[in-house]
């Protein structure tokens, strides 16, 4: 079982082990708390590629895990011992402005479709950040800017091509195959390995715009109800989603306090009374906006905190349906109590992740939780 057997079998693209030169960047996923040392790591450049991994790895009895962006903060991309098919090969773009499609590879990051589009003025459902990778993203269901408007990801796949387990190359839609078609929109990569997506598009839907507000920790109480009001309010199809961050502000003070994030549909001005009553709730220290033409910019608004500090580990994470205050306020009670008894945790983050996003038809996927979602995740720095 090496590298020579791999390649005997008929694999193309680039195999590496722990010997490689690059074999530990090739681990690198976005969450430290998901990098598993994995056997082989190997990056198919066709479908025959795929089908040769999936061959060797069932002939060595090797567990596999699909690699796209590595975004997540599950280990799902990554295999103790196994073998990792990391997609970033298959990156294909292909517009078909007259059907109002986009094929694209299983291997495409949302920023290398975003801009493939706005060549062609168009946009699709996807990520609101250009590193995730299309196939954990569509296959996971999928949450995104234009989800208000037009459902999940999943809900605008047309169809897929998939290679299953046995090695066979199947196409599944609506019309074909359709129990996998269902199951590849929520089941991730539990049904095969998904080579090639086709989504339908949409005409331009910016402009976009992203807004944080950051207030000393005493605001909460304030600011909370605040928050809540404005979760529960119908804007239609003009909010995307918001954040709620606790964090621990620069040395050498490190104070605790909150960060209210907002992303919309339209200009920062546009939601000048919402503002204006957080505004009259208490007043940020901190007040950044950014105004953003179309998804290629406004999936980049978010890099100074994705790409730029220390390596981030997901300690941990859950759905809920709502915000209650005095949860939020209990949270942040036992997130200042737990960072002030342990000065070494001061880079520990608290986010919750509330979204506003509609579902069509969704007894046609598998994803067993509709509206509303939101998340909540502990997340540290190493």
């Amino acid at each position: 079982m090496s590298i020579s057997d791999l390649k005997q079998i008929g694999f193309v693209g680039r195999i590496l082990d722990s010997s490689s030169p690059d074999y530990d960047v090739s681990l690198t996923r976005a969450n430290v708390a998901a990098q598993r040392k994995a056997k082989f790591v190997v990056f198919p450049t066709s479908t025959e590629d795929v089908q040769a991994a999936i061959k060797f790895a069932r002939k060595s009895n090797l567990e596999i895990a699909i690699k796209c962006g590595g975004h997540h903060f599950s280990p799902a991309s990554s295999i103790e011992g196994g073998i990792v098919i990391d997609m970033k090969a298959l990156n294909s773009v292909e517009v078909d402005k007259q059907n109002m499609r986009v094929t694209i590879g299983g291997g495409c990051l949302w920023g290398d479709v975003y801009t493939a589009l706005r060549e062609h003025d168009l946009e699709c459902v996807g990520g609101g950040v250009h590193v995730v990778g299309v196939g954990g993203h569509l296959t996971g269901g999928g949450y995104g800017p234009l989800s208000q408007k037009f459902g999940m990801a999943c809900d605008n796949i047309i169809s897929v091509i998939v290679v299953l387990a046995d090695g066979r190359v199947v196409k599944a839609s609506e019309s074909k195959n359709p129990d996998l078609f269902w199951a590849i929109r929520g089941g991730s990569s539990s049904f095969g390995v998904v080579v090639q997506f086709v989504l339908r598009t949409f005409p331009p839907q910016g402009p976009y715009f992203f807004r944080s507000l950051s207030y000393p920790g005493e605001a909460l109480p304030r600011v909370l109800p605040k928050l809540k009001e404005f979760l529960e309010q119908d804007f239609g199809e003009k909010t995307i989603m918001a954040f709620l961050n606790y964090v621990r502000g620069p040395a050498p003070e490190h104070k605790p306090l909150f960060v209210v994030t907002f992303f919309g549909f339209g200009a920062v001005g546009d939601f000048k009374a919402v503002f204006d009553d957080f505004f009259g709730a208490a007043k940020p220290f901190h007040d950044h906006s950014v105004d953003c033409p179309t998804l290629v910019e406004f999936s980049h608004v978010q890099d100074e905190i994705l790409l730029q500090g220390s390596p981030r580990k997901a300690v941990g994470g859950t759905p809920f349906t709502g915000l209650w205050p005095g949860m939020a306020e209990e949270v942040w009670k036992r997130y200042v109590e737990y960072t002030d008894a342990n000065p070494d945790a001061v880079d520990t983050k608290y986010f919750f992740e509330f979204h506003n996003s509609k579902r069509f038809r969704p007894e046609t996927t598998c994803i067993p939780i509709h509206e509303p979602k939101h998340f909540v995740c502990l997340a540290s720095e190493e």
